[in-house]
């Protein structure tokens, strides 16, 4: 009896998409997560992207989720370069693990803007330093407390 049920349950494909998904994992389809920077865009933080063969089929599928994800792409996300050397990336197997790239919505490779990692370290250090500068929220409850707000006298 158990056994006819589970050669019927291999044989059936009614099942679910998403209850026969699985997750993608290093070991099952090689995921490899990048970082995909806006290029000529310093002040936008890196967007990280898991990709595997099994959600991304084809670099327009990665494009899409790229597109989605920058908002400053005013037509879309069109060329993906290595930031190291701006070599076109046209396939998802060409993506490296922990690889830095960039991405544009100009067609042609030689106009897109390479990419300042000095400025871009610049920019991240001022940053940090411009966080500290505040004082910690705590201090601003302790002060409201000490001078609570007037009540209006219409209510």
């Amino acid at each position: 009896m158990i056994k006819r049920e589970l050669e019927l349950a291999k044989t059936s494909s009614n099942l679910s998409a998403s209850y026969t998904k699985k997750p993608c994992t290093v070991d099952d389809h090689q995921a490899k997560t990048i970082k995909v920077f806006a290029a000529g865009e310093y002040f936008l933080p890196p967007i990280r992207v898991n990709v595997c063969s099994k959600r991304y089929r084809s670099i327009d599928a990665l494009f899409d989720e790229i597109t989605a994800r920058i908002p400053t792409l005013n037509y879309g996300a069109r060329k993906l370069v290595s930031a190291e050397d701006k070599t076109l990336i046209t396939d998802i197997e060409q993506l490296q693990n922990n690889g830095r790239y960039l991405c544009s919505d100009k067609a042609d490779v030689n106009k897109i803007p390479s990419f300042d990692w000095d400025l871009y370290e610049k920019r991240i250090k001022h940053q940090q330093n411009f966080k500290t500068h505040f004082p910690p929220i705590s201090s601003f409850d302790q002060f409201n407390k000490k001078h609570p707000t007037p009540k209006s006298c219409y209510t």
